[in-house]
Formats: structure tokens, C-alpha cells, sequence
């Protein structure tokens, strides 16, 4: 994300007067009798469509994209807000009808001086520390009213800021660095066998379809000259759980970790989870656990690996 350019208010009224010479010189607008229907993107293209009111008489607001002649939002960024509504105009094309969507500002074009750029709009608050958890609650927002929920409800007035808050917790890995974690001591005893965490309890989130899996993790490690408290290593299983993640990555992550910080004989760590993205949705297999094993140096040996997994095996 480039630097926050802020939108004046005549450069605001600029864009939007070519935004109605667009509308106007379109095949809809030539209509003399019936005035055009503009559907407003919640929620950046509503002031916009306001705003019109300005520079464009010809025209009614109407409450659902499919009822619109015109779709108008206040830019393009990824697009993917675009592509779901390229679904209802493909749709309502196959009966059909036109559906044109268009923007005051598309910043994936190159040419543009938006382009990469956080463009804040004359009713947002530049300076404004709240900004960026203000455009966070966009996001609960605009999934509810997606799944055709009614936002103004009783009961979801203060959703938006409850999701945005469980992130901080749910996501909290990424403001966590895991090797500054692992305190180390030095091995005074020489002990030399296996040590074993088992059945630490984890909360991830799939990256695929942004559902959680969870499970827990077993980590072992042959000690050399430095051992590690074992709380330490229940933290580094939250910081690299607490974020998107794929179970295999998850996995390895956790032995790599252990094995940069101890430089130990060899690191075992054993994952079993459930993902709700198998169990409430697609194939819905509830019995299923996908099970992920990542072993270094003497846990690769058969001695060690089956002790490994005969511990953990004792505490499930």
C-alpha cells in the first residue's frame, strides 16, 4: 500500500461530474421517459450516487443491483467487490437486461494517480488514528449484507466490532515473533533423552476458505547443550497457529523453530486437527482428522521415530 493521497472535495465533484458525462452518453440514459435505476455499493458508492444528484436529474436509486440499470461504487482496489457483482450482470444478462458497473476511481489501471496509492475520500478523516479499524469494520459489514443479512438489526449492530476485536486474538501470530520465544538454557544435567510436550491444544484458521481447524500438536526433541522451557514451546505453536495457515506449514514451522533455536539431535512434532472447512462445508465428513508429521535429524531413524510416536500415542 502506497502513501494516503487525499481526495479534495472539487477533485471529489470532478470525478463525479465525468462519472454522469459516462451515465449520460450511455445507451441506457437515452431513455427520455423512464429515469435510469443506480444501485449504491454499500457503502463507498453511496455518497458518490449522492453526490450525482449534482450533475444528473434523469435518474432513481433503487435497493437491489439486479432492479439497476447502473451498478456505481467509489473505486475499484482488488476488484473483487466488481467480480461478485459481475455474477449479477452476467446473470440478468442471460434474461435479458444491461447492467452497467462503474467507478469514480479504478486503481488496478497503471496509468492512473490512484494507482497503489490508499485514496481517502472528503468525508474520512485523514489524520484520523481510527481510520484504518474503521475500514476493518467494512469488512463483517459487507460480508453480512453479502449473505443477505440486514445490518441495521438489533442484533448486529455491534457485530462489526466484535469481529474486528476476536482478530486481535485469532490472528495474533503475525504481531509475534516466534524465534524471540524460545529462551534457551544451558544444559547443565546433560540430559540426553527424549523430551516430549504432548497435547498442546491449538486454534488455526484454513487460508483457503478462511475457516478454522484445530486440534493439537505433540513436539519432541533429543537435547545436546540447551533445553527450553516448555511453556515456550506451547507459545511458539500460538504464534504460528494464530494465523492463516495450511496445516502442513503449520507443521513444519513448529520443528524448524525448535531446531534453529536448541540445535538439538533431532526435533519430532506430530499435528492432528479437524478443519471446518471439510466437516461444515464441501464433502461434511465430521469424524475426519488429517493427521501431519514433520521429523528432523535422529527422529528419522526407526529407534527414535517409533519412540516418538508410541509417546504420543499414550497421550490421546
Amino acid at each position: 500500500m502506497g502513501e494516503k493521497i487525499k481526495l479534495e472535495q472539487a477533485k471529489f465533484f470532478e470525478l463525479v461530474a465525468l462519472l454522469a458525462e459516462r451515465i449520460k452518453n450511455s445507451e441506457a440514459y437515452s431513455l427520455d421517459t423512464v429515469p435510469v435505476k443506480i444501485f449504491a455499493v454499500p457503502r463507498g458508492g453511496i455518497p458518490v450516487v449522492y453526490a450525482l444528484h449534482r450533475f444528473l436529474m434523469n435518474f432513481n436509486i433503487v435497493a437491489f443491483p439486479h432492479e439497476a440499470d447502473f451498478i456505481i461504487d467509489d473505486l475499484i482496489d482488488s476488484g473483487a467487490t466488481k467480480e461478485r457483482y459481475d455474477k449479477i450482470i452476467e446473470y440478468v444478462g442471460t434474461k435479458g437486461k444491461t447492467i452497467i458497473f462503474d467507478v469514480l476511481i479504478d486503481k488496478r489501471t497503471v496509468s492512473s494517480p490512484y494507482h497503489g496509492e490508499w485514496v481517502v475520500f472528503p468525508w474520512e478523516d485523514m489524520d484520523n488514528d481510527d481510520d484504518e479499524d474503521s475500514s476493518a469494520l467494512d469488512i463483517p459489514i459487507r460480508m453480512m449484507q453479502y449473505i443477505g443479512e440486514d445490518v441495521d438489526r438489533d442484533g448486529l449492530l455491534e457485530t462489526p466490532e466484535r469481529v474486528v476485536r476476536s482478530w486481535d486474538m485469532l490472528y495474533g501470530g503475525y504481531r509475534t515473533n516466534p524465534k524471540e520465544l524460545l529462551k534457551t538454557f544451558d544444559n547443565v544435567e546433560r540430559y540426553d533423552q527424549m523430551v516430549t510436550l504432548r497435547n498442546i491444544e491449538f486454534y488455526s484458521t484454513c487460508e483457503h476458505h478462511i475457516l478454522p481447524f484445530f486440534g493439537r500438536i505433540h513436539i519432541a526433541y533429543l537435547p545436546t547443550t540447551r533445553i527450553v522451557g516448555i511453556s515456550k514451546l506451547a507459545r511458539v505453536v500460538e504464534a504460528y497457529s494464530r494465523r492463516l495457515q495450511v496445516q502442513e506449514r503449520l507443521t513444519q514451522q513448529v520443528a524448524k523453530a525448535v531446531q534453529d533455536a536448541l540445535n538439538p539431535l533431532g526435533v519430532g512434532v506430530y499435528c492432528e486437527a479437524q478443519h471446518l472447512c471439510m466437516i461444515a462445508r464441501g464433502v461434511q465428513k465430521q469424524n475426519s482428522v488429517m493427521c501431519t508429521t514433520a521429523l528432523t535429524g535422529n527422529f528419522l531413524s526407526g529407534t527414535v521415530r517409533d519412540e516418538f510416536f508410541a509417546t504420543v500415542q499414550k497421550g490421546r
